[in-house]
């Protein structure tokens, strides 16, 4: 009677041996799973953060040339308007100057803009990776 209460018993204890261990096994293979997704979560935002700054520095570039050519336009038209006596001329010069003026500001503001999210940008990618 004994033995056969032991054997039972050893039986249930393997019983619980083979449960507890194919939970184990069922939780790494979880953890592995949600730490893979995570890694590739992180590598996918890493990617997305790497393309949006090179497009912000493409745009800045861009800008930077349009402010040279519009700097030039305004100095071109200032020029040209100290040179002319004509009111109907010089009036037509200084609305240009003034529109260029207008754009070349404009540009500033967006090129600043744009320095400053990429900034947060870089702070913001430190700070994760």
């Amino acid at each position: 009677m004994i033995q056969v209460e032991s054997v039972k018993s050893d039986a249930r204890h393997l019983e619980t041996m083979v449960t507890i261990i194919a939970k184990q096994d069922e939780t790494h293979m979880g953890i592995n799973e949600t730490l893979e997704a995570m890694d590739a979560n992180s590598k996918a935002e890493h990617e997305a953060t790497r393309r949006e700054l090179e497009q912000m520095k493409r745009a800045m570039a861009q800008i930077e040339q349009d402010m040279i050519k519009r700097d030039a336009e305004l100095k071109d038209l200032l020029t040209k308007l100290r040179g002319v006596h004509n009111e109907k001329e010089r009036k037509t010069l200084q609305e240009k100057s003034n529109a260029v003026t207008v754009a070349l500001f404009a540009l500033v503001i967006v090129y600043q803009s744009l320095q400053v999210r990429t900034y947060q940008s870089n702070i913001l990618k430190r700070k994760v990776y």
